[in-house]
C-alpha cells in the first residue's frame, strides 16, 4: 500500500509505531497503546487508589511490551509505584514463579498491572486467584477475550 500510495485503514493495531515503521500511507482506527496505557494507569491511580503495583510483561511480543513501557511512563508520572517487575513469555503456561514473587512482596501492591495477549491472560488470572491472589488487575486490549 506504501508502494501503491493508497491508504490503508486498520481498525485493530493499536501500536502508534506502524506509521513510522510502515509509511505515511497506514492510520489507525482504533486507540493508540500508549493511550489506553494511559487510561489504565490513570483508573489505577484514580478509581482504584492504586499507588503501588506489580508489573507483568509478556517480553514475547513488541505489543506487550510497548503496553507495558506506556504504562510504567503514565504510572509513574501520576505518582504511582512499581514494586515489582516480571516477565514471562506469550506461550507459557504455568506462572507459578511469578505468582511466588508477588505472594512474597511485602507490602502487597495495590494492583496488579498484567501486560498480555489473549491467550495467556485467562490463564494468569485462573492461576492468581487459585493460589489466593485476589488483586484487582488491570490491561490493555489483550485483555478482549473470551479466555478470559
Amino acid at each position: 500500500v506504501q508502494k501503491a500510495q493508497i491508504p490503508f485503514i486498520t481498525p485493530g493495531a493499536t501500536s502508534p509505531k506502524l506509521p513510522s515503521q510502515l509509511g505515511n500511507e497506514i492510520f489507525l482506527a482504533a486507540f493508540g497503546d500508549n493511550v489506553q496505557a494511559a487510561v489504565g494507569a490513570e483508573f489505577a491511580l484514580n478509581k482504584l487508589n492504586g499507588k503501588t503495583a506489580y508489573l507483568l510483561t509478556d517480553i514475547g511480543t513488541e505489543y506487550t511490551t510497548l503496553l507495558s513501557d506506556y504504562f510504567v511512563t503514565a504510572y509513574e508520572h501520576g505518582g504511582g509505584k512499581i514494586l515489582e517487575r516480571d516477565t514471562y513469555k506469550i506461550g507459557d503456561k504455568t506462572f507459578t514463579a511469578q505468582i511466588a514473587k508477588l505472594k512474597a512482596l511485602s507490602p502487597q501492591p495495590d494492583f496488579v498491572y498484567a501486560s498480555s495477549n489473549a491467550e495467556e491472560i485467562g490463564l494468569i488470572l485462573k492461576q492468581m486467584r487459585q493460589a489466593g491472589i485476589n488483586l484487582p488487575v488491570v490491561g490493555g486490549d489483550g485483555y478482549d477475550t473470551p479466555l478470559l
